[in-house]
């Protein structure tokens, strides 16, 4: 058989367009190849800024709270040399006697973060204190905290308590006048604090990054870092070339670390009434560590794009050369393919990023609870009863929202059930539960669980489910044109309830879940039962 003749009239043809030596064509595929570049350029530089602005944003609310915190310690400090100068009294020359220093040492008890009380006369001799009785001789005739106070009436002295034979650890010094009727100088009263709260607040704030703390005294003078320094490394260990002192309000700077020697950014806070100043420090390789974590898959994909669209621009080019309808169609599937292939990166990178933070804000959970609860636990076999009930809990309410429609969010009443699903009675009799649907965000469901948790779990221990008559009712409302949820707690038929002197760590939670909610939170014990009362924007 003969081959068939290609230039057959009733064969349709397929001759080439005739090409062209100018490749205008390919201006605006390049064009499209730059911008995208461009714009993946412009990505990263706005991610890098918006990274610095997030962080420094951050880092300005944390130190503002920790300012406020150092202006509480320093006050409690002030009321209780009030207290202290009652008991001292008017007379000369100051009795020291065993009942003051009974008198003291309850003060000390009392406050947690003081440690010891110190009342010196008009020559800086030691005359009464809350550690020991009767007092050591010591004499403070040479030290700061008294010749401060001797040589200006107002003055409130702040610094580090060193050559301290007590405790080894960093406390903070304050030490103010106390003086007679007439004004004259009589002696000092010292109050050491030891900034353990402090360190605790800094600790339980978890962040995405490393970081430091300094707190300085009012003259620049630095009292605390965290992580730990001694004290007599303090000095050397201050940002170099900065005058503390001369920094007002909030702000940030750029400085050479005295630690080690490396270029770091610190967040800083005056407090308004002492005067201390809080700083963050952030090292750079941070700040560069997390661009890379969120700009670069972004870029990657935007690279991705710009060699897809090259690689298209060739091939129409070569198409074109060859046949410009089979170009055509051909980009046309390309074009829909990488836009499928944006689509699903797209969706991919989000269900990602709603992971990494759903794990990373509950292993911060987690992390803060088993810490708190090691720092305070009595015992071992108490530690091994109450932290798997509270990671249960915490569990519970993460698989509440996994399983909602909506993930960022759950309805308070499930959220109530779930918390007080193991003590539910076959019918119920024992709990009521009663409020309109309200739907809470994520990240309240969460904190708002573990409150649940807590009392649920002090009621079934010491309340109204400890005992078959009693009775709790759970039941809540919208306030302010449904802007704010009002929660009521109510414990009734139970065993008679005692206010006890001091808070266990089921309460801290409470407090400070509470003050994380930015919510108002009440206890009022009651003859057989307990009422609580929790009011919190939505």
């Amino acid at each position: 058989m003969s081959a068939a003749r290609t230039d057959d009239p009733a064969r349709p043809t397929t001759a080439r367009p005739p090409l062209r030596s100018s490749a205008l064509y390919l201006v605006p595929g390049i064009a499209l190849i730059l911008a995208l570049a461009a714009a993946v350029a412009l990505f990263a530089r706005a991610e890098g800024q918006r990274l610095v602005d997030e962080m420094a944003a951050t880092s300005f609310a944390l130190t503002s709270v920790l300012a406020d915190h150092s202006d509480r310690l320093f006050e409690s400090a002030d009321l209780i040399r009030l207290q202290v100068q009652d008991i001292v009294g008017v007379d000369d020359p100051i009795v020291a006697d065993r009942a003051r220093h009974t008198q003291l040492a309850r003060l000390v008890e009392a406050v947690p973060h003081v440690t010891s009380i110190w009342v010196g006369d008009a020559e800086g001799t030691a005359v009464l204190t809350s550690r020991e009785y009767p007092t050591p001789t010591l004499s403070a005739a040479d030290r700061r905290y008294f010749t401060a106070v001797r040589d200006k009436p107002d003055a409130l002295f702040t610094g580090t308590l060193t050559d301290n034979r007590y405790v080894d650890e960093v406390l903070i010094n304050t030490s103010r006048r106390l003086s007679r009727a007439d004004g004259s100088f009589r002696g000092f009263i010292q109050v050491a604090i030891n900034p353990i709260n402090l360190r605790r607040t800094f600790a339980h704030v978890q962040l995405p990054y490393q970081t430091a703390l300094w707190l300085f005294n009012a003259d620049g003078e630095p009292l605390l870092r965290e992580p730990y320094l001694p004290s007599d490394a303090l000095p050397t260990s201050v940002p170099r070339g900065v005058d503390i002192a001369s920094l007002s309000g909030t702000g940030m700077f750029s400085a050479v670390s005295g630690v080690d020697g490396t270029e770091r950014r610190f967040f800083y806070t005056r407090a308004p009434e002492y005067g201390a100043y809080v700083l963050i420090v952030l090292h750079e390789d941070e700040l560069r560590a997390l661009w890379r974590e969120r700009a670069l898959p972004i870029v990657g994909i935007g690279g991705l794009l710009v060699v897809a669209l090259a690689a298209i621009l060739l091939f129409v080019h070569r198409e074109r050369t060859s046949g410009l309808r089979w170009a055509v169609a051909l980009e046309r599937e390309v074009e829909e393919r990488t836009a499928e292939l944006v689509e699903v990166s797209r969706a991919r990178e989000l269900v990602v990023q709603e992971l990494r933070h759903r794990v990373r804000n509950s292993f911060t959970l987690i992390q803060a609870l088993s810490r708190q609860m090691l720092a305070s636990a009595t015992d071992l076999a108490a530690l091994k009863r109450d932290f798997p009930d509270r990671l249960a809990a915490l569990a519970a309410t993460q698989v509440l929202l996994v399983e909602s429609d909506d993930r960022n969010s759950a309805l308070l009443d499930e959220l109530v059930w779930t918390e007080l699903a193991p003590y539910r009675s076959r019918d119920d009799a024992q709990i009521t539960v009663d409020g309109p649907p309200t739907a809470l965000a994520a990240r309240k469901v969460t904190a708002l669980g573990m409150m649940l948790h807590e009392l649920a779990t002090n009621a079934v221990k010491h309340g109204a489910l400890s005992v078959p008559e009693g009775r709790l009712t759970v039941r809540w409302s919208l306030l302010n044109a449904q802007q704010t949820l009002c929660l009521d707690w109510i414990e009734e038929g139970g065993p008679a309830t005692a206010e006890s002197p001091r808070k266990g760590f089921g309460s801290e939670v409470l407090e400070r879940t509470a003050k994380l909610l930015q919510a108002e939170f009440e206890v009022d014990l009651t003859p057989d039962g307990m009422k609580a009362r929790l009011r919190m924007p939505r």
